[in-house]
């Protein structure tokens, strides 16, 4: 690009928000393992296949060897499904996890639970995985490429080459030897210092201060170091402390007293930004408990307003089956995501509260028709008429579901990872809450109804009572035994 002298700074990594205290539970879920870690993204450039290579020799030297993946799966679902079934086909199935992403406080336990960090990236910029393992005293093995020598410094063990059957020979070796693991972590925790904000900031000042005495705008000849090294100091922080890290325009610097001259030179050789750290906000673990329990909160609001408002319409026993009918659809849908690995967000809860409500209005239906039939088949059994009641809306549901389904399928396969959690709710919701309508709301009903002719006696008596569309109170008899 024509640039005669370049220089790198590293990105400015915040380490003290790492000092979480260990899981438990994380720590015991894996002991008596073996843990190769792996941190990132999960995507081709990664080369996490030659992870499951390595790990084939290292079982052979030492079968507890586990490697446990840390990382998002968004738009690479095609190869996260390649590395899986590689997994099976190289035997590796128990002996692999893909976590997903973390939570942020959990994150360092990875690290301290691990025996070695490795990477064999092939595309590696920022190395943030690499400076939390040495900040947090975890071993790294990395393949040399793009950013990763420079990072290192010389720490950890850095392989040229990726022949994986030495690489897992160096990993055994490191893991079982004690002394060469703590001289490892001494030398990473040596080398992060160079990555702290003031070793950084004591850089950036150097490379300010020597464009400044290379240009001298002031012509101050040879004694300039020490006036120029002070311009630095009193422009850096003016940065940090007044423009939020970033500065917009130079013309910020007129605050500093900064002359035309030295202005001049910091234009030619530096460029600005409009970009600027306004605000950072942090979900942490206590407003997650507080949105959780609001979540649910809502959810239980919902039910007994249905709960109250069907009692009310029909009777309580619809009520209730109609409320437990819908507790079945949260409660399948939730499995469904605890077993697929989806997460729960806010937007999954609005979801959940959709499909509530769909599923109750499927379910109104059919007992609206219940009600209907009630007065025109009197002699008839119930059992019979709530069978009949579903027939006749079965049509009705399956082409309302049935169109409703294919739209939020193709919002689950087309609409991105953004959305994925959001339709994938949907498209288990509608199916589960349509056959849940009358497979088990209505099932409840004849139950609830014979389990009250039963205990009423040999004996004809009121079985069902329905309150009419003009709030008259209506009966029918049915068999309590024999008729």
């Amino acid at each position: 690009m024509g640039f005669q002298r370049t220089g790198v700074l590293p990105i400015l990594l915040d380490l003290s928000r790492y000092d979480h205290p260990t899981n438990p539970d994380l720590l015991r879920g894996h002991a008596g393992k073996t843990v190769l870690l792996h941190v990132g993204r999960i995507a081709p450039n990664k080369r996490i296949e030659d992870l499951l290579k390595i790990l084939t020799f290292l079982r052979r030297l030492d079968p507890k060897a586990h490697l446990l993946v840390v990382g998002t799966e968004i738009d690479m679902e095609a190869y996260a499904g390649a590395l899986r079934r590689l997994a099976r086909q190289l035997d590796l199935g128990d002996h692999i996890t893909f976590a997903g992403p973390v939570r942020a406080e959990d994150l360092p336990t990875y690290y301290r639970l691990a025996a070695c960090y490795v990477t064999m990236s092939e595309h590696e910029g920022f190395c943030v995985p690499l400076l939390e393992a040495m900040h947090l005293g975890c071993p790294v093995v990395a393949y040399a490429a793009a950013a990763v020598p420079e990072t290192l410094g010389g720490a950890g063990l850095l392989f040229h080459e990726k022949d994986h059957p030495v690489i897992a020979e160096a990993i055994h070796h490191l893991v079982t030897t004690p002394a060469l693991r703590e001289a490892i972590v001494r030398g990473q925790r040596e080398r992060v210092r160079a990555f702290s904000p003031e070793a950084v900031a004591a850089r950036f000042k150097t490379a300010l201060a020597e464009v400044l005495v290379r240009r001298d705008p002031l012509a101050l000849g040879v004694n300039a170091g020490d006036r120029y090294t002070q311009i630095a100091r009193q422009l850096i922080s003016y940065r940090d402390r007044e423009a939020r890290g970033v500065l917009q325009n130079f013309d910020q610097l007129q605050a500093v007293q900064a002359t035309p001259a030295v202005m001049a030179a910091l234009r030619e050789n530096f460029y600005n930004s409009s970009f600027a750290v306004v605000n950072v906000e942090i979900v942490g673990p206590k407003v997650g408990a507080d949105l959780r329990r609001q979540a649910v909160l809502v959810t239980l609001y919902a039910l007994g307003g249905m709960l109250i408002y069907i009692a009310f319409r029909f009777e309580w026993v619809y009520g209730a089956a109609a409320v437990l009918a819908v507790f079945h659809d949260v409660l399948i849908t939730l499995g469904l995501f605890s077993l697929l690995g989806f997460e729960v967000s806010l937007t999954v809860i609005a979801a959940l509260l959709t499909l509530v409500g769909y599923s109750m209005n499927d379910t109104i239906v059919i007992f609206d028709r219940i009600r209907e039939n009630l007065r025109l088949m009197r002699r008839e059994p119930f059992a019979v008429i709530v069978n009949r009641s579903i027939n006749q809306t079965l049509s009705r549901t399956i082409l309302t579901s049935g169109l409703t389904f294919l739209t939020v399928l193709v919002l689950f396969l087309m609409g991105g990872q953004v959305l994925r959690s959001f339709s994938f709710a949907l498209v288990v919701g509608i199916l589960i809450g349509t056959y849940s309508s009358f497979g088990i709301a209505a099932p409840l009903v004849v139950a609830w109804n014979n389990w009250r002719g039963a205990s009423a006696g040999p004996v004809s008596g009121t079985v069902t009572g329905t309150k009419s569309r003009g709030g008259e109170s209506q009966t029918r008899l049915a068999t309590a035994g024999r008729r």
